[in-house]
């Protein structure tokens, strides 16, 4: 964490994904892969989180965030990763990594992966890897 003073972790959720799960839709959905945390201050949450990434249509691709509740987190833009397939058998797998630090303030804040797809095709996410999501509270 280039930039910040390095704080202690106080807590730390974490919680695997074994599904792989597919949308056709142009706008974000949940994946399903989600955890909460619950801050006692207004302390820092580093969120990373991981899956197989694909799209079953050649020439088109994916895009994944991660939301708390029901605002996307994206530090830029709404989104965190991607994956994009040029192959004609369609069969082009990758593992999208995702990880931003916030400071949401004192209470109980849930994250959920979200993906949508660019162009057209099918998104997958947890396809052919275990996913997994990890909130880490971090002291201010």
């Amino acid at each position: 964490l280039t930039g910040i003073s390095a704080g202690k972790v106080l807590q730390v959720v974490s919680v695997n994904f074994n599904t792989s799960v597919t949308t056709t839709s142009g706008s974000y959905q949940d994946t399903g892969l989600s955890a909460s945390i619950t801050l006692s201050a207004n302390n820092y949450v580093l969120v990373k989180a991981h899956g197989g990434a694909a799209n079953n249509s050649a020439g088109y691709g994916s895009y994944y965030t991660i939301y708390r509740g029901s605002s996307n987190i994206a530090p830029h833009g709404n989104e965190m990763g991607s994956h994009y397939g040029e192959d004609n058998s369609n069969n082009i797998v990758t593992t999208v990594y995702m990880e931003v630090r916030e400071q949401p303030g004192i209470g109980t804040h849930t994250y959920n992966v979200y993906h949508r797809v660019w162009g057209g095709g099918t998104s997958v996410f947890g396809k052919n890897t275990t996913g997994a999501i990890t909130l880490m509270e971090i002291e201010a």
